[in-house]
């Protein structure tokens, strides 16, 4: 278990943030595999050891890292390169994860605009550190 990953759990869970339960590993992987989507393994860690937020749930920051369902709906029509799973400000920017090997992700900001996303993060574990210590340089503010 990656301690990085356990820790934005402790968060939540001090800040009462609403959480849906984890799946195993096995049961994320066959999700995202069913919906076509190319997630690297630490995502499928980290969801396998935080579940993800309740639809309305959000953290004090108002980030609201989205549960396994809602990240497969909010996909369905999303066409740019990577997954996201998450937004932050009710859907003002959107966090996507994409590939960058098997095992593991990098994180981007996409705001619809027409600009293309952004990375803010070479990997998701760096991407949560800098969660964990308010950096606003990943937009989560």
């Amino acid at each position: 278990m990656s301690d990085t990953f356990k820790r934005v759990l402790d968060y939540w869970k001090t800040n009462n943030v609403s959480l849906v339960s984890p799946l195993d590993a096995a049961t994320v992987r066959e999700k995202f595999n069913q919906a076509k989507l190319a997630v690297a393994e630490d995502f499928i860690e980290f969801h396998s050891i935080v579940g993800g937020m309740n639809f309305s749930g959000e953290d004090p920051n108002t980030w609201s890292c989205w549960n396994i369902d809602r990240i497969l709906e909010e996909n369905q029509s999303y066409s740019r390169p990577g997954v996201m799973f998450a937004d932050w400000c009710i859907n003002s920017l959107f966090h996507v994860v994409r590939c960058e090997s098997e095992k593991i992700s990098s994180v981007w900001v996409d705001d619809f605009s027409d600009e293309k996303p952004f990375k803010v993060a070479d990997s998701l574990t760096e991407f949560l550190e800098r969660y964990l210590a308010k950096d606003s340089n990943i937009f989560i503010l």
